[in-house]
């Protein structure tokens, strides 16, 4: 009796709108029909992941089970439709069925008739998800077009904001938000009030903020960069501006700010019928931001006065630390950090039925600094040990072997297409193969050179990524080389400023230390004793912290 192979079935589908035939129901009665054909498999489970894509794995959370269970060995192989339905992603797919043959766990594409357990699995599935990742963003580019032209059209995209609603790609007025927003306008031009003012007023009012999805009910509290963006929403005049975000990556479908990259969409009088606030309201806030607006030389200074500036974080609300520097009865000043939410709003409470503020603690400058102090102790005791370490990491990098294979072979081979193409129209010349023999095998050499085009396309971009790792590893180890000379007196702040990437501040006097040379944060608990010129700490609890423990 032939042995049982234990096997896993994987499917998906990125919208729950595809048609009867390529619904999840209709794969899962396919997969089981299968199954049952093949006296030596054993259903285990199917794992579905429904209306996401397949570009990227991070948020298929079927997807990310079945490796976990594959890891802890409960079951032998994969079944899944077609490359493209395992993922779109040429990195993703060798990388995963690279780790699955490691333990040996097969994946096998029906449609594609490919095992990756097959000795020319790998081979034949590198050139079928190049082939998918192309496809896939010739999709994108295409869905960008259809966008682009419905935007010109003036089809609204987004979400609900702050007094209007968006239903099938058009705004409806929304009468509560709209007093709102013309009550944040009055404030700012006409009375003068700045946006801090403003953001502390409303709530005090009880007037609800925005939520994350662009409703008002139970939003959080206001904040100045909230104010900022509505005086600046060009929708409240009547216009209509598009094209702020963009995404750059058809794979991770990360977005971010267009600074030009594409031309914005903007049409003027958009929605006049419906417009909040009236053009020369609008004409004279543009005006008094830009009056009000910091030139470069004072955001420099501002953001470069105190070296934790930006880099503080409450472990309470999430909120930012801001800097004060409060006065003592003799006169004497210095220095604190205190959460952005506890500081205009006070401590947690509940107002109109809501709870704002927070409850997290001050910190002060001096005690920060000294537990900056005790951390790079501890870095500079290990501190060759870490660049040994990282030495490694950067060797390993640089070695790294590209997902798709040699670059050298990839062109040589393309090369050999290119000579052949040349040979066919030679043998045409000669009269040895006729016009339509000579145009098949052409077409056939340059699918070819295209599908190795795409892989060398990988490699390049694959290379420019270990590139860069290194280039950053390479920066670490110089930050920890200037703890070498390190004179504590003179150059502490910008030495601090350097080394550290972020600092997360939790009640009992807890901070999470994240270093830009370590992976790893630092968690320290201390006891404070200040005086009026000193303040020392007493580090009781220290260590590197791993979160994915908690």
């Amino acid at each position: 009796m032939n042995e049982v192979t234990i096997v896993a079935v994987y499917t998906r589908v990125s919208t729950d709108k595809e048609d009867q035939a390529n619904s999840l129901e209709t794969q899962r009665r396919f997969f089981e029909s299968r199954i049952k054909e093949n006296e030596n498999w054993q259903l285990y489970k199917i794992y579905t992941d429904e209306g996401v894509s397949g570009t990227s794995t991070e948020k298929r959370n079927a997807f990310n089970a079945m490796i976990h269970d594959a890891e802890l060995g409960r079951f032998d192989l994969i079944l899944t439709k077609e490359v493209s339905r395992f993922a779109r992603n040429t990195v993703d797919v060798l990388n995963y069925t690279r780790e699955l043959k490691k333990i040996g766990v097969g994946v096998y594409f029906l449609n594609d008739s490919i095992n990756t357990l097959d000795n020319d699995g790998e081979l034949r599935l590198s050139i079928m998800s190049s082939i998918a990742q192309e496809e896939s963003r010739k999709t994108s580019e295409r869905v960008k077009f259809g966008q682009h032209e419905r935007m010109k059209q003036g089809v609204v995209f987004g979400r609900d904001m702050l007094g209007y609603d968006v239903r099938n790609g058009k705004l409806y007025l929304n009468n509560e938000g709209a007093e709102v927003v013309k009550k944040i306008f009055n404030k700012y031009t006409i009375e003068g009030k700045g946006t801090h003012v403003i953001a502390r007023e409303l709530t005090d009012e009880g007037i609800l903020s925005l939520n994350p999805d662009g409703s008002v009910k139970n939003g959080h509290s206001w904040s100045a960069g909230t104010i900022i963006k509505i005086l600046r929403n060009e929708k409240y005049v009547g216009d209509l501006c598009q094209h702020k975000t963009i995404t750059t990556n058809c794979l991770t479908h990360k977005k971010k700010y267009n600074r030009g990259e594409q031309d914005f969409v903007y049409i003027r009088d958009h929605h006049p019928e419906i417009a909040i606030i009236d053009r020369d309201l609008w004409d004279k806030t543009q005006a008094e931001l830009e009056r009000r607006k910091l030139t470069d030389e004072q955001r420099q200074k501002y953001s470069n006065r105190y070296w934790a500036s930006g880099k503080i974080f409450c472990g309470e609300c999430g909120d930012s630390y801001i800097h004060n520097m409060l006065k003592r009865k003799d006169g004497s000043r210095y220095s604190t950090w205190k959460c952005f939410t506890n500081n205009h709003y006070g401590h947690k409470k509940v107002v109109n039925g809501r709870t704002i503020g927070c409850d997290s603690f001050v910190l002060n400058g001096q005690a920060l600094n000294a537990c900056m102090d005790y951390i790079l102790s501890f870095i500079l005791k290990d501190k060759e040990k870490l660049i040994k370490r990282m030495k490694r990491e950067i060797k390993t990098v640089l070695e790294r072997r590209t997902s798709s294979g040699n670059k050298d072979k990839i062109l040589q081979k393309i090369s050999v297409f290119e000579d052949k193409i040349t040979r066919l129209i030679d043998l045409k010349l000669d009269g040895q193969i006729t016009s339509e023999e000579m145009k098949l095998a052409k077409e056939k050499y340059n699918e070819n050179i295209n599908v190795l085009k795409i892989q060398l396309e990988n490699i390049i971009r694959e290379e420019e990524n270990n590139q860069n790792e290194a280039a950053r590893i390479e920066g670490i180890i110089a930050e920890i080389r200037k703890l070498l000379d390190f004179d504590i007196s003179c150059t502490r702040d910008e030495l601090y400023k350097s080394v550290t990437n972020k600092i997360v501040v939790y009640n009992e006097k807890i901070l999470l230390v994240y270093l830009n040379c370590l992976s790893t944060p630092i968690k320290l608990k201390y006891h404070s004793h200040g005086k009026l010129d000193t303040y020392t700490v007493d580090i009781t609890e220290f260590g590197l912290y791993d979160e994915a423990a908690q």
